[in-house]
C-alpha cells in the first residue's frame, strides 16, 4: 500500500464542477476553465489524483472537452503533470475508454484504500509491451533500462535489448505514465504515485 505524497494533489471532480451529471460537450466547455485552473494552479511537476466519487454520469463528449485536452497538453510538454483517475463508476469509465481509444491516449486508473493508492492499471490505447513494461517498473518501484536489460538476460523471458528498454521507458515518460530522474550516468524511472 502506497501513501500519498506531498507531490500528489487530490481533486474532487464533483466538488470542482458542482455537478454529479456531466453530459455533453456544452457541460464540458462550461467546466473546462475549472479543469485548466486546477492544472495551472501550480506549475511544478506533480501528480493530480482526479477523484470521481459521487459523479453518476460523465459522457465521452464531456471527457473530450475537458480531460482529453489536458492529457494532450501533458504529452506535448505544456503541463508538467501526471494524471491518475480514481473512484470512477463503470458507466463513466466505459465512456472515458471510448474517447481514450478514439484519441489513442492512455491514462492511469487507481484503486484506492482510504487515502492510499492500492493499485494502478492503464486504461485506453496502450501497446501490451508498454503496459507490461509499466507493470514491471511498478512492481520494482524504480528501474533503469540497464537493470531491466540485465534481468531479462538472466531469466528465461524473451530477451529484449537495452535500446528497446530505453525506448519503452522513454515513451512511457513522454506519455506521462512514469517519472524520470537522472541518477549518476543513467535515468531511473518510477511511477508518479510511488514514494521515491
Amino acid at each position: 500500500m502506497k501513501t500519498l505524497q506531498p507531490t500528489i494533489r487530490r481533486i474532487d471532480v464533483k466538488e470542482l464542477t458542482g455537478l454529479d451529471t456531466l453530459i455533453g460537450k456544452t457541460d464540458g466547455q462550461r467546466c473546462m476553465p475549472k479543469f485548466v485552473s486546477i492544472a495551472l494552479n501550480n506549475m511544478n511537476e506533480e501528480t493530480l489524483l482526479w477523484d470521481w466519487t459521487g459523479v453518476q454520469i460523465a459522457t465521452a463528449s464531456f471527457f473530450a472537452a475537458t480531460l482529453i485536452p489536458l492529457l494532450k497538453m501533458t504529452i506535448s510538454g505544456e503541463l508538467k503533470k501526471y494524471f491518475v483517475l480514481t473512484r470512477m463508476n463503470k458507466n463513466c469509465l466505459d465512456e472515458l475508454i471510448l474517447v481514450l481509444e478514439a484519441e489513442e491516449l492512455v491514462v492511469m486508473l487507481a484503486e484506492m484504500k482510504g487515502e492510499s493508492i492500492r493499485s494502478v492499471e492503464l486504461i485506453g490505447h496502450i501497446n501490451r509491451v508498454y503496459a507490461d513494461t509499466f507493470t514491471e517498473v511498478i512492481n520494482r518501484k524504480r528501474a533503469s533500462a540497464a537493470e531491466l536489460f540485465r534481468d531479462s538476460k538472466n531469466t528465461s523471458k524473451s530477451r529484449v535489448g537495452k535500446t528497446a528498454w530505453v525506448n519503452r521507458l522513454t515513451d512511457l515518460n513522454r506519455l506521462r505514465l512514469l517519472k524520470k530522474e537522472k541518477v549518476g550516468r543513467e535515468f531511473v524511472f518510477q511511477a508518479p504515485f510511488l514514494e521515491g
